[in-house]
């Protein structure tokens, strides 16, 4: 008669599925691993970005955001995922190291409060008989089917070896509900485990980190993108009747004076020199240099210079 798996030494026994715990440990692990490939390719993005963007045409103050916005979003980044490593390692719990939590810890009131810890003959109470009477119920099955051996050899097919058999099942079943509570002690202590990393560290920093480097990402975007500088739209002045005005030391920049009346108007010191001066009325009119337009004079076309 071989030793059943579930009958193991209990302070040995491997890590077992229990239901919804094991998934959702393994639900936050893989989040986790997600969470890392996300905030990778976000970095690998931000460095791209460098590359991409007009990082050597920026001087001054632009170029000293976007290099903080660089930094700061790869310091965010790095904290998201120092935030996001701590899930990752497999939280191991046994018996005795169960056992050896000082009392009032969260983790040893939590699995207390889980009611794992079944009442019956020969049942552990709590964490701390976990261990013995884990290793008592181990040692009662192996008498048991030592005994149920050795009477076998003598007593085969008799009233004594039965009842020697019905004393390995009743040890068995035994073993097998402390073996339980164990692997129940054990899922609960590393799904409570990982939830308190989980709440305590690493969704903080995680948080954290990411709004530090969204904060770098959004710097670096504005800093290394200045907006173009667009040209004024051109006024319209377009046979505007300004005859006679007083126009001295006026910038009309690059109006559109087409075909406007000038007539008699003092232009002296007007800057006239980027505007379209296309069929403007200009007589009797005091070009920008200070001449006049009479006699053989017909235009200002060749005496806007203010100089």
């Amino acid at each position: 008669m071989s030793v059943p798996e579930v009958f193991a030494e209990p302070t040995e026994l491997p890590e077992t599925e229990e239901g919804a715990l094991f998934h959702a440990n393994e639900r936050l692990r893989r989040t986790a691993s997600w969470l890392l490939v996300i905030f990778g390719a976000i970095g690998a993005t931000l460095l791209t970005g460098t590359q991409l963007s007009d990082w050597g045409e920026l001087t001054g103050g632009r170029l000293a955001a976007a290099t903080a916005g660089v930094a700061l979003g790869l310091i965010g980044l790095m904290l998201a995922i120092i935030g996001t490593v701590q899930m990752l390692p497999l939280q191991l719990y046994t018996t005795s190291k169960l056992a050896a939590l000082p009392p009032g810890d969260p983790l040893r009131t939590e699995i207390e409060e889980a009611s794992i810890f079944l009442p019956g003959p020969g049942m552990p109470t709590g964490v701390d008989d976990l261990p013995q009477v884990a290793d008592a119920r181990y040692t009662e099955w192996e008498q048991a089917d030592r005994t149920f051996w050795s009477v076998r050899e003598v007593n085969h097919g008799t009233a004594a070896e039965r009842a020697a058999k019905v004393r390995v099942a009743y040890a068995a079943k035994r073993l097998e509900r402390v073996t339980s509570v164990g692997d129940r002690a054990r899922s609960h202590a590393q799904f409570f485990a990982l939830r308190r990393i989980y709440h305590d560290t690493a969704l903080p920093m995680i948080l954290f980190g990411a709004g530090i480097a969204a904060a770098g990402i959004a710097l670096f975007a504005w800093a290394a993108h200045p907006a173009e500088d667009k040209p004024p739209a051109a006024t319209s002045l377009v046979r505007v009747d300004m005859s006679g005005l007083d126009l001295r030391g006026v910038d009309f920049g690059s109006a559109d004076l087409t075909g406007a009346d000038l007539s008699r108007a003092n232009l002296t010191d007007a800057k006239l020199t980027k505007a379209t001066l296309d069929a403007v009325i200009w007589t009797g009119a005091r070009c920008p240099d200070g001449a006049r337009v009479v006699g053989t004079l017909r235009s200002c076309d060749g005496n806007l210079a203010t100089d």
